[in-house]
């Protein structure tokens, strides 16, 4: 799991620097690391949004994303409070770029990988910035 938040962590930073060189923001999908049935950020998600807040330059939906496990109306809840924290959070770093955020939760809705097991719930754990 340190593996992989790091590796994302890696994926953000380069695109974070990648967008603030080319003045453009790309679609990204980050693994941001909730603690189980919470939408409280790590220190390690913190870290994640620093670096993609700098790829921020127009209006943008962060869009929460759960894996299959649990009842679907509450992973809908949970998307959508987990986006909330992504702006709430980007909001104290950079007021103005938060202004172009807008959440939306998906639950388990949009799965990118299959939910049979353990590695492939994770990769559906996920935040989505997409630029409008």
């Amino acid at each position: 799991a340190e593996a992989q938040a790091n590796a994302a962590a890696s994926q953000a930073s380069q695109a974070a620097t990648h967008s603030a060189t080319s003045g453009f923001s790309a679609d990204m999908n980050i693994s941001i690391h909730f603690a189980n049935n919470s939408s409280y950020l790590s220190a390690k998600g913190k870290t994640q949004l620093d670096e993609v807040v700098k790829c921020i330059n127009k209006p943008t939906l962060v869009l929460g994303h759960t894996d299959n496990y649990g009842e679907s109306a509450y992973n809908l809840q949970l998307s959508k409070a987990r986006a909330g924290a992504v702006i709430a959070y980007i909001k104290t770093i950079d007021p103005d770029k938060a202004k172009l955020l807008s959440a939306a939760g998906y639950g388990e809705k949009r799965p990118i990988a299959s939910n049979t097991n353990r590695a492939s719930r994770a990769k559906n754990r996920r935040i989505e910035f997409v630029t409008k």
